[in-house]
């Protein structure tokens, strides 16, 4: 762009004024963008001395060395909104939990789709949805949804009014019968059909006349 054009644009005298006015719209724009982000020093994590770090939410951090980087979850953050086989996968240092950048952190995500939107809003980076997370935590860590049923009463010894809690759900669905080989469960008085393998990916526990059933 010529000097003159610029000096055109930002309406000022000369042209040499018009270029100190562009570099600093550019370096305030470059402030603006970095402005979820701080240089930390001797903040030390699992992969070695921070470089910087993106704050999300309160006790939720991710943090970016020279070599990796991860997410950092406090534990009262981690008790309070991630399950136990989730903590259970995660790496423990200083007090905390921590999910390294190229698998781990799926986990979490997976768990809390939101932390997934903040994590693209202030660090940047696609935003991954949550069968994306699902199928890379089935390839790299498949022990998660294996330790996740293994405790909970089998699929096919379920009973009519047995109490299914799927995903994070406070509310519980009532069993009804099996329809074929998909369990046909009920909610509000809408009905769903659970496959099996729905089943042992999201159940998270079933309870029969107030007591919690487990495998025999």
């Amino acid at each position: 762009m010529k000097l003159e054009v610029l000096a055109q644009k930002y309406l000022v005298p000369s042209a040499e004024n018009a270029v100190t006015d562009l570099l600093s719209d550019y370096f305030q724009g470059r402030e603006v963008a970095a402005s979820t982000k701080e240089v930390i020093a001797a903040t030390t994590t699992p992969w070695g001395t921070s470089q910087d770090q993106y704050n999300l939410a309160p006790g939720l951090i991710w943090y970016n060395t020279p070599g990796h980087g991860g997410l950092y979850v406090s534990k009262a953050l981690a008790d309070k909104e991630l399950s136990a086989n989730a903590r259970e996968m995660a790496i423990k240092y200083k007090g905390a939990y921590w999910y390294e950048e190229d698998c781990q952190y799926a986990i979490p995500l997976y768990e809390k789709p939101e932390w997934a939107k903040l994590l693209q809003q202030k660090a940047g980076g696609g935003e991954r949805t949550k069968e994306e997370l699902k199928q890379s935590i089935e390839r790299w860590h498949p022990d998660y949804f294996q330790k996740q049923a293994a405790e909970i009463i089998d699929f096919k010894h379920l009973q009519r009014d047995d109490l299914i809690y799927l995903d994070r759900d406070q509310s519980p669905y009532s069993f009804l019968m099996m329809q074929g080989d998909k369990a046909l469960i009920s909610r509000g008085g809408t009905n769903y059909k659970l496959s099996k393998v729905s089943y042992f990916n999201r159940v998270k526990k079933v309870e029969r006349e107030g007591k919690e059933m487990t495998r025999a």
